[in-house]
């Protein structure tokens, strides 16, 4: 895939050539983006390949059966069968490049010099969906290095929601449903804080396919409340804040968020929430709300783990010390009326973790390196995560390998033809 990186010079330094340079580069990106295959090529490509494989005298080409088989003398006739759409083109498309021998040999031969005709097929819709989605993001580049910041996210997202069919909300709550939905892609794709997603990150995440789901129409019930990004979920959320903002003021103070998650949470984990979160005149907004959320919601991503390690720390020297664990731990027992023994569970963490210096306490590379901080740390400050902790049946399980996998193709599974935002 090609990259379209290409830094923008700043703009209250060099205003005229910056300018220059963004038109530059928005007019190469149309250029790519009308090189690329288009509906009109993958008809005639689908047409054809019914045609190379009909078998049966008479067979209705429209007929929706998939494609048969597909030799090699097939595949490399399909570039001479297409030739003429090219006469009424500039330049060559870049379809040429699917019917490259290399191309034929990727996939598995289902009889001698055959391959699925369905799968080739397949594999082209989606790589290109793929291309044009990056040209697409490309657009929202306003520096030109191939990442986005939250910023561009949500011009992206912005522009893109009208197209979502299954995406039910109106022009008041649409402000509110880009924060949720840029703060789930910056909470997973922006780890290390940078403020900015790498677009080839993007592609081949699983947040792209998720949010173009909602390109169709209708949807179940049960696919929209699963996705983070429908409006079913977006406004469960919201809800949920309003719920908890009862001055109305549209912040939450420290004993409105008190109330969050029915009041389960240890209160000393909700000041040190206040002390280390950005507020306003001591109180969160809605973006903070949300990347609570996501914290306390994906217990086995590295960042939230990393998340609650900082909060729990109480003397910032990046150890937890048994003290720490037992100062905690009495909260959360006292909202369960004093069920447990303290050092009981206490204990229970260490074995758990198994710290290099037992003595010292837990640091986070002892968590990394147990694979059980989705367990030992939320245990601590969550009353829930508590429960689901003592009634599980067998030991505690280490955390999976892949917290996030990425779907195969990245976007391009939900892509779609022509999404250009010019």
């Amino acid at each position: 895939m090609k990259s379209f990186t290409q830094p923008i010079l700043n703009e209250d330094e060099h205003p005229i050539r910056s300018a220059l340079q963004k038109e530059a580069r928005t007019e190469a990106l149309r250029h790519e983006l009308e090189r690329l295959p288009d509906e009109t090529h993958f008809d005639e490509i689908f047409r054809i390949l019914k045609l190379l494989t009909v078998e049966e005298p008479g067979l209705d080409i429209s007929d929706p059966t998939p494609i048969r088989p597909l030799s090699y003398s097939d595949f490399i006739s399909m570039e001479e069968r297409l030739a003429f759409l090219d006469e009424r083109e500039e330049g060559v498309k870049e379809w040429r490049v699917y019917f490259r021998p290399s191309v034929f040999f990727r996939f598995p031969q289902i009889a001698r010099d055959t391959i699925d005709g369905n799968a080739f097929f397949n594999y082209a819709m989606r790589d290109v969906a793929v291309q044009q989605t990056s040209i697409s993001l490309s657009f929202y580049d306003a520096m030109g290095a191939g990442s986005l910041t939250e910023t561009d996210l949500e011009t992206y997202i912005h522009e893109l929601a009208p197209s979502l069919a299954a995406l039910d909300i109106d022009d008041a709550f649409l402000p509110f449903y880009v924060c949720h939905a840029v703060r789930r892609m910056m909470f997973f794709l922006d780890g290390d804080h940078r403020g900015r997603v790498s677009i080839p990150a993007l592609l081949t995440s699983q947040y792209l396919a998720e949010l173009f789901e909602l390109r169709d129409k209708p949807m179940p019930w049960t696919d929209l409340t699963r996705n983070w990004f429908s409006a079913a979920k977006a406004k469960e959320l919201y809800q949920q804040y309003l719920a908890l903002d009862v001055d109305r003021n549209g912040l939450l103070s420290k004993e409105e968020f008190g109330r969050y998650g029915n009041s389960k949470l240890a209160p000393l984990f909700v000041t040190r929430l206040f002390e280390e979160t950005q507020t306003y005149d001591s109180e969160l907004d809605y973006k903070s709300f949300l990347d609570i959320t996501l914290n306390l919601d994906n217990k086995t991503a590295p960042q939230a783990q990393q998340w609650l390690f900082r909060l729990l720390d109480l003397r910032g020297d990046g150890v937890l010390s048994r003290p720490t664990l037992v100062t905690f731990f009495t909260q959360i027992n006292a909202i369960m009326g004093d069920e447990f023994v303290v050092d009981d569970v206490v204990d229970e963490i260490f074995d758990m973790v198994r710290p290099a210096n037992i003595s010292r306490g837990i640091t986070m590379d002892d968590i990394e390196a147990s694979k059980t901080g989705h367990i030992a740390l939320p245990i601590l400050v969550d009353v829930d995560a508590f429960i689901a902790y003592d009634t599980r049946e067998g030991p505690a399980e280490e955390e999976p390998e892949d917290e996030m996998p990425a779907i195969s193709g990245g976007g391009a599974q939900a892509g779609t033809f022509n999404e250009s935002p010019i």
